[in-house]
């Protein structure tokens, strides 16, 4: 017999559904303990479900990157990048991550009616047959009865992920110091707070500039300034101008966002899949939504709204801000209500001027942690407060800015910390391929002289460094450092 009707069910419920559980964990641990694969009737969304599945199954936090990985390689999806960008388009267009229950209730009931539609067809097949329909007409009266779908965050949680180490994606990646660690996480928020010509500006640029060198999209909202002066920066930064047209993405809002605001919002996002977002002018973005810049509630509102909703999507968020005009009112760098401090779950830097940034001449900032809520980057900072210096020199129109380690001594050909390559060498040869945040985290010494010795290993030919999953940073001896060989 041919159904004259498709099946029931509803795309957007079940996308939604899976974008809050590539957001959530709680969402995800709903789609993996309260659904099957009949509930997912688009086929696609039917292979993410068993892909988040699988993930979990492995010990996996669910995220884009171990999603895609499975989607990928287990169900026929050639191009890890595009069933990565499907995968920021289902996130992206996820409404509310919070609204998970709803959206699975949906589904349910969708895929409910799909049963009831095919026991009906069983039931006139076998009437028609004249075979016993009974247990048909059971079926058809237990589609009444809808199952229990248990929600609370007070059920235990799932201790496998976290004991397998933690996750990658909690190391820092980007915003590289000239030793290579990095300042900032992606899929964190985090904030560059500073006075007038702090460079905090030209930072998040030089940030932008670093990921469009890697072939990388940035997002740039703008609160603040005008496209002409944004561009104008980048030119200066000595960045092509053909690599800004393909990679960098310009938004200037004039209206709070709204319904269509978000819609094109996540397209942006789902669309170029960027490393960075920018938000520079978080007092004036407070202001355009009609917010107050002292209240509490108010920021906490807006932080919701715009940063972590596009932190939840993948990209790493920088958002720009003034400080307090009296150093002695200043209290931990931004201006207005605490909660602007507390909200951020990356790092919350303070911009300390030595010399002002401008185009004529050379400029001297510290970067300063005033909160980093993982931990990594503070473990560099020297005297857990500087984690870098920020320097710029100005000429024939263009500024060079450097992010250096502060407190480095000099890297001249003949000093070498032999005593903590030796014992980096030894720690290697027993943990081989081991991570260099793993590496500083278990042999003694100071970190900065740590990372010399790191690199002077390599340079000198006694360890190779390979790329992991994730841009990790992986070593490896390839013959045995001794200040004295036997």
């Amino acid at each position: 017999m041919t159904r004259q009707k498709p099946l029931p069910y509803d795309a957007d419920d079940e996308a939604a559904l899976l974008g809050a559980a590539l957001l959530t964990a709680d969402a995800a641990t709903l789609v993996v303990n309260q659904t099957s694969g009949a509930d997912f009737h688009v086929p696609f969304h039917h292979r993410v479900r068993e892909a988040i599945v699988a993930v979990v199954g492995a010990g996996q936090a669910v995220d884009v990157a171990t999603v895609g990985s499975d989607l990928a390689r287990r169900n026929g999806v050639a191009d890890i990048d595009d069933a990565k960008k499907q995968l920021v388009g289902l996130m992206a267009g996820c409404p509310a991550s919070a609204n998970a229950p709803a959206y699975l209730r949906n589904v349910r009931g969708w895929t409910r009616r799909r049963r009831a539609v095919d026991l009906a067809d069983q039931l006139r097949s076998n009437a028609l047959a004249d075979i016993s329909f009974e247990g048909i007409l059971a079926q058809i009266e237990g589609l009444g009865v809808e199952e229990r779908i248990d929600t609370s965050t007070w059920n235990e949680a799932c201790l496998v992920g976290a004991l397998d180490g933690e996750p990658e994606d909690d190391q820092p990646t980007m915003l590289a110091r000239d030793d290579g660690a990095c300042l900032v996480y992606p899929g964190r928020v985090h904030m560059f707070a500073g006075e007038p010509e702090s460079g905090k500006t030209w930072l998040a640029l030089h940030l932008c500039a670093e990921q469009i060198a890697c072939g990388r999209h940035v997002v740039y909202i703008d609160f603040e300034d005008t496209l002409v002066g944004v561009v104008a920066r980048l030119l200066a930064l000595d960045i092509d101008p053909d690599r800004i047209l393909a990679l960098f993405h310009y938004v200037r809002p004039s209206e709070p966002l709204g319904p269509e605001g978000r819609h094109a919002l996540a397209e942006l996002i789902s669309r170029t899949v960027p490393a960075i977002v920018v938000l520079d002018g978080l007092t004036e973005a407070l202001t355009l939504h009609g917010l107050a810049l002292e209240s509490n509630r108010d920021v906490a509102t807006f932080l919701e709204l715009v940063p972590r909703l596009v932190a939840r999507l993948g990209p790493a968020v920088v958002i720009i801000d003034h400080v307090e005009k009296d150093k002695e009112r200043r209290g931990r760098w931004a201006i207005g209500a605490q909660h602007k401090l507390a909200g951020i779950d990356g790092v919350s830097y303070g911009l300390e001027v030595v010399k002002p940034v401008v185009r004529d001449g050379d400029g001297l900032v510290r970067l300063v942690v005033a909160k980093d809520r993982p931990g990594h980057v503070r473990r560099i900072a020297l005297e857990r407060k500087t984690a870098a210096e920020i320097r710029t020199t100005s000429a024939d129109e263009l500024l060079t800015l450097t992010v250096v380690t502060p407190g480095r001594p000099s890297r001249s050909s003949d000093w070498r910390p032999t005593e903590l390559m030796e014992r980096i060498s030894r720690w290697l040869e027993l943990n081989p391929g081991s991570s260099r945040n793993l590496i500083e985290g278990s042999v003694r010494g100071k970190g900065t002289f740590k990372r010399d010795a790191l690199e002077f290993l390599v340079e000198d030919g006694f360890a190779t460094v390979t790329e992991g999953s994730r841009r990790a940073l992986n070593y490896r001896i390839v013959k045995q450092y001794r200040i004295n060989p036997e």
